[in-house]
C-alpha cells in the first residue's frame, strides 16, 4: 500500500468499474507516482481540507489501453498521473467546481490547476495539473454530459 499524501493512497487512483482487468495492469512508474503525489498536494489535499470531506477518485491513473477502452481523449493527462475525475462526498459537483475555479484563477494558486471541467449530467469534476511531460493549454469549462 503506497501512501501518496496524508489522505490519499496510490490504489485509489488505479480504478475502473468497467475494466478492472485493465486497471490491474497499469504500470506504476516513479514518474507517474510523483505526478499523482503532486496532484494530491496541489489540488486534492486542499480540496479535502476545505470541505472537510473525503474526495473519491472516479478515474485517476490510466494506461493507454484503459483510456482507449473507456473512450478517453487520446491526449489525456490521466496516462501521466496528472489528472483525476473526482467527487467530494456530500458536496454538489457544482460547489466543488466553483471552489476549484476560484483556486485556478487566484494568482497565488493558479499554477496548481491546468484544466478543470464540470460534467453536469455525470455529476463529477475533472481536474489536472500543469504537465511536465505533455504541456496543454489551460482550460476551464462546463459540459452538459
Amino acid at each position: 500500500m503506497t501512501r501518496l499524501t496524508k489522505h490519499f493512497q496510490l490504489s485509489e487512483f488505479i480504478v475502473s468499474d468497467r475494466h478492472p482487468e485493465l486497471a490491474a495492469r497499469i504500470e506504476q512508474t516513479p514518474q507517474r507516482i510523483a505526478n499523482l503525489t503532486r496532484l494530491c498536494c496541489l489540488v486534492l489535499e486542499p480540496l479535502r481540507l476545505n470541505f472537510g470531506a473525503a474526495v473519491r477518485i472516479n478515474s485517476g491513473l490510466r494506461s493507454s489501453a484503459l483510456n482507449e477502452a473507456i473512450g478517453g481523449s487520446p491526449t489525456t493527462q490521466h496516462v501521466y498521473g496528472e489528472a483525476a475525475d473526482i467527487v467530494v462526498e456530500g458536496v454538489p459537483a457544482e460547489q466543488v467546481y466553483t471552489y476549484l475555479r476560484i483556486a485556478a484563477l487566484d494568482t497565488t494558486t493558479k499554477d496548481a490547476i491546468c484544466q478543470l471541467f464540470w460534467y453536469k449530467k455525470s455529476n463529477f469534476c475533472h481536474v489536472s495539473i500543469p504537465s511536465f511531460v505533455a504541456p496543454k493549454p489551460c482550460r476551464i469549462g462546463i459540459f452538459e454530459k
